[in-house]
């Protein structure tokens, strides 16, 4: 269905998930596999679990072309981290919380902070 609309099917992995759960997900997802960072509920964390790269690794290794890791990215820090063994970083409750605490000029600034994040990653590939 979601490809007659035009729409990317994207599938969740978890630290937690088999093999073969991976390479079931990655050989589905079209865009890119969602790599849940840790496990437990969603909202905004301290650092990025180190389970994290071991599941991006894993869901490389199980034919993943591209992963994205959420679940907790908040800080430009965790970007960095996070962009340095990924394709990307998905933030979803420190937007949301932003947006309620100080409205679209809050989102605005968080959104300004999370991407200089990335601007490391890129420095010394040339693509700056």
């Amino acid at each position: 269905m979601s490809s007659r609309l035009g729409l990317e099917a994207v599938f969740l992995a978890a630290p937690s998930s088999t093999d073969e759960r991976l390479a079931r997900a990655a050989g589905t997802s079209r865009g890119f596999v969602y790599a849940v960072s840790t496990m437990g509920i969603t909202g905004t964390r301290d650092d990025v679990d180190v389970a994290a790269k071991t599941l991006v690794e894993r869901l490389y290794s199980n034919g993943a072309t591209q992963v994205c890791v959420g679940l907790g990215i908040s800080t430009s820090d965790q970007v960095r981290d996070v962009v340095s063994f990924a394709d990307g970083a998905i933030v979803g409750s420190a937007l949301v919380r932003a947006l309620a605490e100080g409205g679209p000029s809050a989102v605005a600034t968080l959104v300004g902070e999370l991407h200089a994040g990335t601007t490391r990653s890129l420095a010394g590939s040339g693509k700056a």
